[in-house]
């Protein structure tokens, strides 16, 4: 079975959210489209994952990502691969690596980070079409300036209609090792999108990073905000994803492009 690339998830079916789920229907939407502000993360590779684990799933990932340069600064790309499988249809592991220019300084392409994340679904999708889950990130940084990281990230999905999903994701982050930073380190994301009869989906992304509780976070100029539209579809046995960011405070860049192609087995 071929998934939408970072869009994973079970096919959406029509159906009435009962009261039970309202409150965390406006919960997500609080978090793309409220109180808090809108879009974004730094990260170009970045997306909105959904919850869902399928048994027997075996992929492998490429991602392009690229920060446009801006007042005579370079123009910065990252890639990322990663191989994933399920256990059972409930828990999935990833082994990701990337590559990258622009952290320090060096125009060419280094090796960043080797992560490892572990996804489960404690909710699946039933009649009201809601289905949850967590994620739990480890990542080993390069270089002695960098702390490792350790993530959990958590995350919502709903099938609105046979067509319309929205997914929300609270994203938690720690630094780890000698040059830790204090605090706790908070992101959100959301995506709303729908699928076309020709077999696209088309949508909007809205990624959020709000800093670190040591520094009170800070104002929304002062964070990294970003939205911008997607399109996913495949050719063949191969999906495909694109999704260009655009910022929306002076902490986040101005203009990302988001590539990927994803192959399962």
């Amino acid at each position: 079975m071929h998934n939408d690339p970072c869009l994973e998830g079970p096919a959406s079916r029509t159906s009435r959210l009962p009261a039970s789920h309202i409150a965390r229907w406006l919960f997500a939407a609080g978090l793309a489209f409220g109180g808090v502000p809108l879009a974004a993360q730094a990260q170009t590779v970045g997306g909105v994952f959904g919850p869902t684990v399928n048994a027997g799933e075996l992929e492998v990932e490429y991602r392009l990502g690229v920060e446009l340069g801006e007042d005579g600064d370079d123009t910065e790309y990252a890639h990322r691969f990663h191989a994933q499988f399920a256990f059972n249809d409930s828990l999935r592991f990833r082994a990701i690596t990337d590559f990258g220019s622009g952290d320090t300084g060096n125009a060419d392409l280094e090796f960043r980070y080797v992560q490892g994340e572990l996804q489960w679904q404690y909710e699946e999708s039933g009649e009201d079409g809601y289905a949850a889950g967590f994620r739990f990130d480890y990542r080993l940084n390069e270089g002695d300036d960098r702390a490792d990281q350790f993530g959990v990230n958590w995350t919502h999905q709903w099938a609105l209609s046979n067509d319309w999903r929205m997914r929300a994701i609270l994203l938690f982050d720690v630094d780890v090792g000698e040059r830790a930073r204090d605090g706790l380190f908070v992101e959100t994301r959301a995506s709303v999108s729908r699928r076309l009869t020709n077999g696209l989906r088309i949508g909007v992304d809205s990624l959020n990073k709000y800093g670190g509780t040591d520094s009170g976070f800070g104002g929304f100029q002062d964070q990294s905000h970003q939205i911008g539209p997607l399109v996913t579809g495949s050719i063949g046995d191969v999906g495909w994803y694109f999704g260009p960011l655009f910022g929306l405070s002076d902490g986040a860049p101005e203009t990302d492009i988001r590539f990927r192609l994803t192959r399962d087995f």
